[in-house]
């Protein structure tokens, strides 16, 4: 009976082991199940959340690509603009050279006609009011100067009596009713590769005055140094450049009847050189 009795219990704590033990397995197998849900869970938002952000991505990167064929769009545009535009100013800069060039080229006509001219052409009446006349006329002069490059050359002299001028109103003669003034003709070239300034003046000596010449005063607009010129600074000669063109130099009657009596002395000035500080002149060319 005894045995019976722990057979017995024996079984039944075996029983309840088991028991236990399924119990356990239970709960294990339970709570795995429910971690698995909430491993999926997780899973399943962050796909959602994952494929939001590549929907989103997507969204950016169509908008980034509008937003740069935009940008190509524009760039073309704008080059096409800009080389439209160079290519406007490049017909009218080719128009202007072309309009500047003919221009050119009827002004040296013009001045090549004046230039045979027997008596050298002047503004003197309509610059004095008064008449004109030519008192000495010297061709061949040959008068030479070479400074830095740049050959000068006087061709020709004429010397004009001014009479009958207002009283008091010519500013050049001191309001005196006579005067004189005195053209001639230089051609200057410049034979360097390279540009050179170059003051193209000259000077008359009578005893001991000076005078310095013009290079507008009494001149026609044509026969202008500047009118004749291919760069826009007056003074400036591009390589090969050349012009033949007046100047002037305004006498007074004392003076003039002092060029009579003793004899005057025309220079050529170096216009882009200087000798010791002095001027840079030619030898003289005598006038009597």
């Amino acid at each position: 009976m005894k045995y019976v009795t722990t057979a017995a219990l024996a079984g039944t704590l075996l029983l309840s082991a088991c028991g236990n033990k399924d119990a356990d397995l239970k709960q294990s197998v339970e709570k795995l199940n429910s971690e698995k849900e909430k491993l999926s869970s997780e899973y399943k938002s962050l796909k959602e959340e994952n494929d939001k952000l590549d929907e989103k991505i997507k969204e950016n990167e169509d908008k980034l690509k509008e937003i740069e064929e935009k940008r190509e769009k524009e760039i073309k545009e704008q080059i096409e603009k800009e080389e439209a535009a160079r290519k406007l100013e490049q017909e009218k800069k080719a128009t202007l050279e072309k309009e500047k060039k003919a221009e050119a080229q009827q002004k040296q006509k013009k001045a090549h006609a004046l230039l045979k001219q027997k008596t050298m052409p002047n503004m003197i009446e309509a610059s004095t009011n008064g008449k004109p006349s030519v008192v000495k006329s010297i061709d061949n002069v040959n008068l030479k100067l070479i400074d830095n490059g740049i050959e000068s050359k006087v061709n020709r002299i004429q010397i004009f009596k001014i009479s009958n001028m207002p009283k008091k109103q010519v500013l050049v003669f001191n309001g005196a009713t006579t005067g004189y003034a005195l053209l001639y003709e230089v051609q200057t070239k410049n034979t360097n590769k390279s540009n050179v300034t170059f003051n193209n003046n000259g000077k008359l000596v009578v005893g001991e005055k000076e005078i310095y010449s013009d290079a507008n005063a009494f001149i026609p607009q044509e026969l202008q140094e500047t009118t004749m010129k291919s760069s826009s600074a007056y003074n400036e000669y591009i390589p090969g450049e050349e012009t033949t063109s007046y100047k002037s130099i305004a006498i007074d009657e004392a003076t003039y009847n002092t060029l009579l009596k003793n004899g005057a002395k025309l220079y050529l000035i170096g216009g882009s050189s200087s000798q010791n500080g002095n001027e840079l002149l030619s030898q003289p060319f005598s006038i009597s």
